[in-house]
């Protein structure tokens, strides 16, 4: 029955094809030919949208889509994305067409099957045309042809309104290019290798945001609540404890904000020189065939980029991808490690500003960096750095509020230095000295047994010599230096 709906569809008889598909559809899912089912939900929608049935054919597209995906079958996969594209090119919704053909192609390239290459690079230089992009659309155009050449394959004509909107297009990209210059660009795309094609399809086909609408005039704004109103509408950042992001003072919230697009945002902020795609593939997808990163590494890159609100959030240059910190942003990782850069330059000549730097820097860790989220391994690296940089905060304050007399702030500084690693026993040593510093010997003393009871069950040892030199010298009663 699926058959003779096929052939009745290619004859052009789509009442007939309807009604053999339909018919056919249960019985394939009754006998657990799954695959046949999903080409079958897409072969229906196909009908339904040379009806001129958009919203029937989208639902059967989507079905045969959820269905391939759940046998995992590549061949079937492809076929509804690539019919959801040509829907979505057609209504005008090119981030939709955009992704389904670039996760298409991915496909296609595991599969071997460079037609369906071609298809998709047809697709993407649709979209790139209706957005102005008028040489890359026709490089990618031209990269379609050359491929159809070279594989001899003719253009399949299965959907009339793709290939009306395709000439359309080349018409358009004819005209505003002028003759010769369209040629050249067609000519430069027709030239390259498929796998050129795709990597130079891929690498452009990111779609700019929707433009913003003008924004109204400023309302009057009182002197003193001008910095309230720049601090709202920056990109605030925060890693140090659980991740999170803030645009225009509220929380980032976009259904492009998935956990991939929230760990590249992070890996980049990790690695201000930029990363390549291939860095950022081994440390983000790990596991991935070359073509898999291709789909999941432009996907996630478009995503994060909605996400923040701009292309320009993520910058691409010399081959380098990075996060852009020309915008109006904060990050509290970057604040945290400039206080600690700047302490360490100060302590000696203006020991107090350095006091200053290290007690923002201590009030900015919050926690370990991205503590409720599950990154790589680079992120775990990140989070020992940070770990032993807050260590050496908490350490550091400690000894100059001590230097400065200030027992009783060193004393909580310590205790801070010990919750954060109670194994340093550098903080335990200043922790007693400022017992005693303090009139509080005796609590020194208990300090000391406390720990030497924490290693002995923790660790099986007992305290460092000097530790254990300091207790002897509390417990004469002498001083604790």
């Amino acid at each position: 029955r699926a058959g003779l709906g096929l052939v009745a569809m290619n004859s052009g008889d789509l009442v007939t094809a309807a009604a053999r598909l339909e018919e056919a559809l249960p019985l394939f899912l009754e006998c657990g030919e799954f695959w046949t089912a999903a080409q079958t939900h897409t072969w229906i929608g196909t009908v339904l949208l040379l009806q001129g049935d958009q919203e029937q054919a989208v639902a059967k597209f989507e079905e045969g889509l959820a269905l391939a995906r759940w046998i995992e079958d590549r061949a079937s996969t492809y076929n509804a994305l690539y019919a959801l594209a040509q829907v979505a090119l057609i209504r005008g919704e090119h981030e939709l067409a955009t992704r389904s053909f670039r996760e298409g192609m991915g496909l296609s390239e595991e599969m071997g099957d460079l037609a369906n290459v071609a298809y998709c690079l047809e697709g993407l230089a649709t979209v790139a045309g209706t957005r102005d992009e008028a040489e890359r659309s026709a490089r990618l155009f031209g990269a379609a042809h050359g491929l159809h050449e070279t594989i001899g394959v003719p253009v399949w004509t299965y959907y009339n309104a793709d290939r009306s909107l395709y000439e359309r297009t080349v018409a358009d990209l004819r005209e505003a290019l002028g003759e010769a210059a369209f040629e050249t660009a067609f000519s430069e795309g027709r030239a390259m290798y498929p796998e050129r094609a795709i990597e130079y399809a891929l690498d452009e086909a990111v779609p700019q945001p929707p433009a913003a609408e003008p924004a109204r005039p400023p309302a009057a704004t009182p002197a003193g609540a001008q910095e309230e109103v720049d601090h709202q509408e920056r990109l605030r950042i925060f890693a140090l404890g659980a991740g999170r992001v803030e645009s225009e003072g509220l929380p980032l919230d976009s259904p492009d904000w998935i956990q991939k697009s929230r760990e590249l945002l992070y890996y980049l902020l990790s690695h201000p020189e930029g990363r390549t795609k291939e860095q950022i593939g081994l440390a983000l997808w790990p596991d991935a065939s070359t073509a898999q990163l291709r789909s999941s590494f432009h996907d996630t890159v478009f995503r994060l980029r909605r996400a923040l609100g701009g292309k320009e959030w993520v910058v691409f240059e010399k081959r380098r991808y990075a996060f852009g910190r020309s915008l109006d942003y904060s990050y509290d990782v970057e604040v945290f490690e400039e206080n600690l850069s700047e302490a360490g330059r100060l302590q000696d000549e203006a020991p107090e500003q350095a006091i200053r730097h290290l007690q923002a820097a201590a009030s900015l860790y919050q926690g370990d960096f991205l503590e409720d989220f599950a990154a790589g391994e680079w992120a775990l690296e990140r989070q020992d750095d940070l770990r032993r940089a807050n260590g050496e905060v908490l350490l550091n304050l400690a000894g100059l509020l001590s230097a400065q007399g200030r027992h009783a702030e060193a004393a909580d500084a310590y205790r801070k230095a010990i919750a954060h690693d109670r194994y340093v026993e550098e903080a335990h040593r200043g922790l007693m000295r400022s017992h005693a510093a303090l009139g509080e010997p005796g609590r020194a003393l208990r300090h000391y047994e406390e720990l030497a009871k924490m290693l002995e069950h923790q660790l099986g040892s007992s305290p460092a010599p000097e530790t254990v030199a300091l207790y002897e010298r509390l417990r004469e009663g002498r001083a604790a230096e």
